[in-house]
Order: structure tokens, then C-alpha cells, then sequence
């Protein structure tokens, strides 16, 4: 499956990614369309989010 990511502070690319295990009372859901939020992707994309200081991120908080 295909995300977005941020590899680095400034540095979003596409990559491939494996498909997640699933565990006990969770489900796995295929997303059709992905936004991305101006206030906090922006934000982790310039690494000016408060108490996120690690890369890689995969961004993805705006699905349907």
C-alpha cells in the first residue's frame, strides 16, 4: 500500500508500506481518498509540532 510520509523535517515523499497485521477486535479498512490537514501536516512537515520530535511519520488523519 502506498502512504505519505515525512522522512525528515521539509522531506514528504510517497513510499510503499506493508500492509498492517491485524490483531484481536480491530479491522482493517481501504481507503479511498486522503486529504491533507493544512494545520497539522503543515505543522509536522516543518517540524514545528509541539511533542512530535521523531521521523519517520506517516501522515494520514484525513481519510474516507
Amino acid at each position: 500500500m502506498k502512504v505519505v510520509t515525512i522522512k525528515e523535517s521539509g522531506k514528504l515523499e510517497i513510499a510503499e508500506a506493508k500492509k498492517p497485521a491485524i490483531g484481536p477486535y480491530q479491522v482493517l479498512v481501504k481507503t479511498e481518498k486522503v486529504a491533507i490537514c493544512n494545520a497539522t501536516d503543515g505543522k509536522l512537515l516543518s517540524g514545528h509540532f509541539p511533542g512530535v520530535e521523531k521521523y519517520p511519520l506517516v501522515l494520514g488523519h484525513e481519510g474516507c
